[in-house]
């Protein structure tokens, strides 16, 4: 017993002389979370969602019942309802730039734990510890950072140990369970968790235990949705997105009729942005002709009936949005939300506030006005993480060199195969993760940090194991 405590203390101990460069960063990374948050306290919020998730934590039980929303998945209200009794914004932000600093830590552990290199290890966390767009949202009253911490922990806990025990799969799932009812893109990350379990032979206990443990939350929620809301989901909006993600390129000749009802007449090269025809009831035809409770099933209906028409075209605009999330410069497009909104600007975007409801809402009163969205100034030194988020954050193209690596390292078939495994399944995951948004909501990068936070960690592995390989046929006579 005490020589595997001995072997844990080692695992998790760190030296200046080793793993300085990780310390550096870790450093930088505190100290810049320390400037965000004095420079735009107490929080941020995003116009509409921050919103709805405040609103769904202070009614989520309300009579003593268990009260679930119907346009996000109740998992960050419950954390929102956690540190209710703090009664501050800057107490739930304080605790999401926790949880971006643990992120950050145990990646860099994990894949110390399998690297020759502590290097590789250090350069695999530098996006969740220190890229500015990712310290921005980890300010915001959103689900974006506590999904991120979630979904990490699930994968690095099945995939880190050569033999992860049933207990730890089962907890891994557990999170799986969480992430997903934070958001339900988590429930994504199984599929190669659970072809990696089978390839690598870890036994039906444990793949039992990741997936039960994953499922069946999952499937009590919906369940209990049933029982709220008539359907068995894990929220209402999902016919309405699809609706605003296929509306804005729809050909209204391909369609029926009843579809061409609520297809935007307009030229497609005039149609107005995914989020206008999601939840405009000026100026979306579907809330033109449409009551409430039609809505997403009418919604639905038209987007399949759009991808049936034109699959090419629906294939095109993921294309197109996966190909934005890797372009070298973040740009403005009409069916995403705007660069700026996810900027840390002295003068806040007005889709992107400091606003009374950061310090008034979160006590709980049903009372409290939601104010609409205005332009708002930054505290001192928001200059500075302006200009520290223009240089530091995660330049697109390193994704795909990411997974350029990996696929490398996998058809290369290197000694280090169990490492390339854990790449693989880490890659698969940030690609499920960046493919599944830009197929059902459209792009946006804010959807790209989880995504970001995989790869890097995959191609660290996979490059490690490729400089393994060379290194071992040059030393061969």
């Amino acid at each position: 017993m005490r020589d595997k405590l001995a072997a844990w203390g080692r695992r998790f101990t760190l030296t200046l002389r080793g793993d300085w460069l990780f310390l550096l960063l870790l450093v930088v990374a505190v100290v810049m979370r320390a400037l965000v948050t004095i420079a735009f306290r107490p929080g941020r919020e995003l116009f509409g969602d921050s919103y709805a998730y405040v609103n769904s934590a202070a009614h989520l039980f309300d009579g003593g019942r268990l009260h679930l929303g119907s346009f996000h998945p109740d998992g960050y209200p419950l954390f929102l309802s956690a540190l209710w009794w703090t009664h501050y914004t800057l107490a739930v932000v304080s605790v999401q730039h926790l949880l971006g600093l643990l992120a950050g830590v145990a990646t860099y552990f994990a894949v110390r734990r399998l690297v020759t290199r502590p290097w590789l290890a250090a350069l695999a966390a530098a996006p969740v510890l220190l890229d500015g767009y990712q310290l921005d949202i980890e300010q915001f009253l959103l689900s974006d950072t506590l999904f991120l911490f979630l979904v990490l922990i699930a994968c690095l806990l099945v995939l880190v140990p050569r033999q992860p025990s049933t207990a730890v799969c089962g907890i891994a799932g557990l999170l799986i369970a969480a992430a997903t009812l934070t958001r339900g893109l988590g429930l994504a990350v199984l599929l190669p968790l659970g072809v990696y379990a089978v390839a690598r032979r870890l036994g039906w206990r444990r793949l039992v235990a990741l997936g039960a443990c994953a499922l069946l939350p999952v499937v009590a929620y919906m369940v209990q949705f049933h029982q709220s809301r008539g359907k068995y989901a894990l929220e209402a909006t999902d016919g309405l997105w699809l609706y605003g993600r296929t509306a804005y390129f729809a050909d209204c000749s391909k369609l029926p009729p009843v579809q061409q009802t609520i297809c935007p007449d307009v030229p497609v090269s005039q149609r107005l942005s995914p989020e206008v025809y999601t939840w405009s009831k000026y100026d979306s035809p579907l809330y033109l002709r449409y009551g409430r409770a039609r809505r997403p099933i009418e919604g639905k209906r038209f987007a399949y009936a759009v991808i049936r028409s034109q699959p090419l075209g629906f294939l095109r605009t993921t294309v197109d949005g996966m190909l934005r999330d890797m372009s070298p410069v973040r740009h403005d497009v009409k069916w995403a939300w705007s660069v700026p909104a996810w900027q840390m600007s002295p003068v806040i975007h007005p889709s992107a506030t400091n606003t009374p409801l950061a310090s008034e809402t979160l006590k709980g009163s049903a009372a409290t006005k939601y104010p609409l969205a205005v332009t708002q100034k930054a505290a001192f030194p928001a200059r500075f993480t302006e200009l520290y988020q223009k240089v530091v954050w995660t330049w697109g193209p390193t994704l795909a060199v990411a997974l350029l690596a990996v696929l490398v390292a996998v058809v290369r078939r290197t000694r280090k195969q169990r490492q390339v495994w854990v790449a693989a399944a880490l890659a698969a995951s940030g690609l499920l993760l960046m493919l599944i948004p830009a197929m059902t909501v459209v792009q946006d990068y804010r959807y790209m940090l989880p995504v970001q936070a995989m790869l890097w960690p995959a191609a660290a592995l996979a490059v490690d194991a490729l400089l393994a390989d060379r290194r071992s046929s040059t030393r061969e006579p």
